[in-house]
């Protein structure tokens, strides 16, 4: 069964690639052709919300094609995926804080928000909202549509808009709730929504970010949506088997019955959706291979041999995140001198670690944040940015007043994880060529999530920056702030020119580029982060996908709008 991947041109923030999985295929792009069974096939601009995703032409007898279609077909004739996630959720509210990316798959599932991004266009468009007008620079009024309705019946108003967004931000203390200053319901279907300052993004991030429910239905919950959620979506909860796997049913009884209005994340093109909790990526490679899951996501390139084959497809994402290093930059760490930081910068050799690490399946990292972000400049590249220069290193170290009688000793910190755990070995091995003693410190997510921001228990901390995030602004903010006395930031330094750059760059008037490159200028100049790199994501389906698509610069799955064989 011959496969050939067809791609289409879409403008988002990460590049992805199709690696079409038999011999001889390829995988065209505007580029030309490529070997599609290497890794490194002919890269196109990828995908996320709001977009049409990648065309798959199975080239299928029709025999296949029934017969695959049966095999997903339950008895009552509803078609179903089964698609293995890494982890249990733990939570399934709108805002609670659960497990990761498991918990945001699932809940996109099943819960809408007031608008979507669409990162191809970098703009809002209709979802539950029908649009919003600006009343001031801190004030907006959104309009909602008349005729939506959750799962249970129950009529979506105003009210419960407000309800949804402040309980977010009152009960559940959300990031991107707590910007919100007031809301209220002016009418029927119209919000009035006052944010705290005219902080760029904030506002969008309420409409794109912010779930939607009912109060009624929240009222009905015994555990606050914790486990027994209901949202507006095409899609309800029936079964959910703790550490085993949560099963996603179609209501078709959806609000919105014209499909000529139907955002692509709207779209519910599979009856039934099994999440099978797999923790152990060989074993997810092993379902994958027995054909108990038909969809596996964030695979180490190191098993993609396995799927060398004609019963599969490769897509390959480029991770919108970033690898970066970040120091503890106060007089509590060696690091608080800035020339001891350069010489860490210098030491490292970023293009080393993404060969070791990834077999160089990525990018060198550029900016100090979403390099797709809209606010992040392709002038940023072309500066010299610290490349490895062990003498240099050494001669810094040096003049900061360290030699071999006095070595620098610093603790690194990072999560422990199958990227950060080698890198933060090879890192090791840098600083220790140029005289720097390193202990290793690694922690659980928790743990670091506490520690980075302004904690005395590290010298230098590594970790994973950036998302879906619009603008590179939003990871800057973590730079500001009060430092180790107050909570702090992740440099734990209390900069004060610095918090003015940062605060000016998030003003709606100077959010430009010649205030966004002083910026990045000077967080680099004075070397209080140090990105590494980029890596390649790989999500491996079966042969029953004819449309893949994927969230957030490829790092979340969304099998409720890829298409299917069935729907061809």
């Amino acid at each position: 069964m011959k496969k050939t991947i067809f791609t289409r041109t879409l403008a988002v923030l990460s590049a992805v690639s199709v690696l079409a999985s038999s011999a001889g295929c390829t995988a065209k792009s505007q580029t030309g052709e490529a070997d599609a069974s290497k890794a490194t096939a002919a890269e196109i601009i990828g995908v996320s919300e709001g977009d049409s995703g990648f065309k798959v032409e199975l080239e299928q007898t029709d025999d296949e094609r029934e017969q695959l279609i049966a095999a997903h077909t339950t008895q009552d004739g509803r078609t179903f995926v089964n698609v293995a996630v890494e982890a249990d959720p733990g939570t399934l509210s709108p805002f609670g804080s659960g497990v990761g990316k498991v918990q945001h798959v699932i809940r996109n599932a099943l819960f809408e928000t007031a608008m979507v991004y669409v990162l191809a266009d970098a703009k809002l468009e209709p979802y539950l909202a029908s649009g919003y007008e600006q009343v001031d620079d801190v004030t907006y009024d959104v309009f909602f549509k008349d005729y939506i309705y959750d799962t249970e019946g129950n009529h979506l108003t105003a009210e419960d808009v407000v309800f949804s967004w402040l309980c977010g931000r009152d009960d559940w203390n959300s990031g991107n709730m707590s910007f919100i200053e007031k809301a209220e319901a002016i009418d029927t279907y119209t919000v009035r929504i006052t944010m705290k300052s005219a902080r760029v993004g904030t506002f969008e991030k309420v409409l794109y970010e912010g779930w939607i429910f009912t109060k009624a239905a929240y009222a009905a919950s015994p555990d606050t949506f914790i486990t027994t959620p209901v949202g507006t979506s095409q899609y309800r909860l029936v079964k959910w088997e703790t550490g085993s796997g949560i099963t996603l049913e179609k209501t078709n009884d959806y609000w919105e019955k014209d499909h000529d209005k139907f955002s692509l994340i709207q779209e519910a093109n599979v009856d039934v959706i099994n999440y099978k909790i797999i923790t152990e990526e060989a074993q997810r490679v092993i379902a994958m291979q027995t054909g108990e899951v038909d969809m596996i996501h964030k695979v180490d390139f190191t098993n993609l041999e396995a799927f060398n084959n004609d019963n599969y497809t490769v897509f390959s994402t480029l991770n919108n995140q970033i690898m970066q290093l970040m120091f503890n930059c106060s007089a509590y760490s060696p690091c608080g001198d800035v020339r001891v930081r350069q010489a860490i910068c210098y030491a490292i050799d970023a293009a080393g670690i993404l060969d070791v690490v990834c077999s160089g399946q990525g990018e060198v990292a550029w900016a100090t944040a979403t390099e797709g972000s809209m606010d992040a400049y392709e002038t940023w590249k072309d500066r010299d940015f610290y490349g490895q220069d062990v003498e240099k290193a050494r001669a810094l170290l040096a003049e900061a007043g360290y030699g071999a009688g006095n070595p620098v000793k610093v603790k690194l910190m990072y999560e422990t994880t199958d990227k950060n755990a080698p890198t933060a070995e090879i890192l090791q091995a840098y600083l220790m060529d140029v005289g720097i003693e390193v202990e290793m410190f690694p922690c659980e997510g928790a743990t670091y999530s506490t520690y980075k921001y302004g904690s005395t228990e590290f010298d230098m901390h590594m970790g994973s920056v950036g998302g879906l995030e619009p603008y590179c602004i939003t990871a800057w903010w973590d730079y500001k702030g009060s430092g180790i006395d107050d909570k702090g930031n992740v440099i734990a330094l209390d900069d004060a020119e610095m918090t003015r750059m940062i605060e000016e760059c998030y003003d709606s008037v100077t959010h430009d580029e010649e205030h966004m490159t002083a910026t990045f200028h000077y967080i680099t100049d004075n070397a209080y982060v140090y990105p590494l790199y980029r890596y390649m994501l790989y999500t491996i389906t079966s042969n029953i996908y004819s449309n893949m698509n994927l969230r957030c610069g490829g790092r979340e799955i969304a099998p409720q709008y890829c298409r299917y064989i069935w729907n061809e």
